[in-house]
């Protein structure tokens, strides 16, 4: 092609007058002209044509036609392994160019990503426990509905080393964003990955197998990897005591090796806990009385008698950082406790002694199950970890009046990482943004972004053994 030629703009539809340039395009998405002139509108006609070549390389060999001119010459240009024949004229006639078939004006594209180990804020901002399982939830959106499956692409680089890739595909309705738009895929980060020297990527479609009208949409974050965000806990030592009701026949809490984990089950789901040790103690005799008339009882005395007597043998032991939860099993001749369970509110999260680690509740019973018990439990550890009542349900004082949560619900949409990880479940199920936070008086119970973040926050100030403070300035509450 000689000097005086010019190139034909494509996908213009239009008629351009003929000029005295000529456009080279090379792989590296580079443009130069053999004039040396610049040419109108080379760089973004440069990267139009890589975008196009990268999203269907397969279906880029076209030719861009043009009416007889006076002189004509044809250039046929390779760009990342396609042809493209280009048609220009020379002299002052004017070319007309026609669009090329089969451009996708469908646009897919990452929408957001959610990682989390029971519940996430709005902005991401809550850390993943080091050791611990976590999910990455991906929202993929689609210019318009369809129940395509699209490949998506985990990766996790130590440094710059790809230590972990993982691919799975879109499920359900790819559409526009909206806030109801439910998870499109989701990947497991095995606990071994998650520390602070691990970022992490998010491709979608990678190998291109989608019409697209962009692909620079398609990965995220866009370069580099992000740091995976990580805290380092320590261990948390739980110490689950049978209590026998010497007043009720020596009703003993049914609390043994064998089920000893379901009962810290909805706790592991739920805090950020990292490593849990429980184990289960000697039982312990109360002479609480549950109640003075059959089918009530379990009133604030009775708890707060549990409690003191736990207390007392938790210091004997000496000092020590485990919580303890003392399992009460309901009398026979008892229907409907005033209350479920009383936990410690300790003064801080370092002390470790009188008043501060030791809660009670009630376990399995003939009148509910394991879920009902794994409830209780988890609601009391929260007292342990400083948290008041969120304002669900009917709760009591004491209140949590900064609580976020509308009407001590989660607020946010939670996921059972947990179950995932643990071969429970095939998915980390959603947990609707309705269900009760676990310190509220709602049931079935979940944990908010709120709850998260303070119990977050609490665990990691270290523990200190010894008298911090006297049972007179921690409180118990139901």
């Amino acid at each position: 092609m000689t000097d005086g030629d010019v190139l034909a703009e494509p996908w213009t539809n239009r008629r351009i007058p003929c000029g005295r340039t000529w456009l080279n395009i090379s792989a590296g998405d580079r443009a130069s002209e053999a004039s040396r002139r610049p040419f109108p509108g080379a760089e973004a006609y440069t990267r139009t044509l890589a975008s196009v070549a990268a999203a269907a390389v397969d279906r880029l060999n076209f030719a861009m036609r043009t009416k007889p001119a006076r002189t004509q010459s044809t250039r046929v240009l390779r760009l990342a392994g396609a042809s493209v024949a280009m048609f220009a004229c020379s002299g002052g006639d004017r070319a007309r160019v026609a669009e090329p078939p089969s451009v996708s004006r469908v646009n897919l594209r990452l929408e957001r990503i959610v990682i989390t180990q029971a519940v996430q804020d709005d902005d991401g901002s809550l850390p993943m426990v080091a050791g611990s399982a976590a999910a990455v939830n991906v929202i993929v959106g689609r210019s318009s509905e369809s129940t395509v499956e699209v490949p998506v692409v985990l990766r996790l680089f130590r440094g710059t080393t790809l230590v972990f890739a993982d691919t799975t595909r879109t499920g359900g309705i790819l559409g526009p964003l909206t806030q109801a738009t439910p998870t499109s895929a989701q990947f497991l980060i095995p606990a071994t990955l998650v520390s602070p020297d691990i970022s992490w990527q998010v491709e979608l479609d990678p190998a291109q197998t989608q019409p697209d009208s962009t692909r620079i949409d398609n990965l995220l974050p866009r370069s580099p990897p992000e740091v995976l965000k990580t805290v380092v806990m320590p261990p948390i030592r739980v110490r689950l005591v049978p209590i026998i009701l010497a007043r009720h026949g020596g009703t003993t809490g049914d609390v043994t090796p064998e089920n000893a984990e379901l009962y810290v089950r909805l706790a592991r789901q739920i805090y950020p806990l990292g490593t849990v040790i429980v184990t289960v103690g000697t039982p312990l005799t109360s002479n609480a009385n549950f109640g003075a008339l059959p089918g009530s009882g379990g009133d604030v005395n009775f708890w707060w008698q549990v409690l003191s007597e736990m207390d007392a043998a938790r210091g004997v032991v000496g000092p020590t950082d485990e919580y303890w939860y003392g399992v009460v099993q309901l009398p026979n001749e008892y229907t409907s406790p005033v209350f479920g369970g009383f936990g410690y509110i300790p003064s801080s999260p370092q002390n470790t002694r009188s008043g501060s680690r030791v809660s009670a509740g009630l376990g399995v019973s003939r009148n509910w199950g394991m879920a009902f018990a794994q409830e209780i439990y988890a609601h009391e550890l929260g007292h342990n970890f400083g948290r008041l009542h969120a304002p669900g349900c009917g709760a009591i004082a004491p209140i949590d009046l900064e609580y976020r949560g509308l009407g001590g619900t989660i607020s946010a949409v939670g996921h059972d990482v947990w179950s995932l990880a643990n071969g429970v479940s095939r998915s980390a199920q959603s947990i609707g943004r309705e269900t009760g936070d676990v310190m509220s008086y709602c049931s079935p119970k979940w944990i908010g972004p709120y709850t998260y973040s303070a119990v977050l926050t609490w665990r990691q100030v270290p523990p200190v053994l010894g008298r911090i403070t006297s049972a007179a300035t921690s409180i118990a509450v139901p």
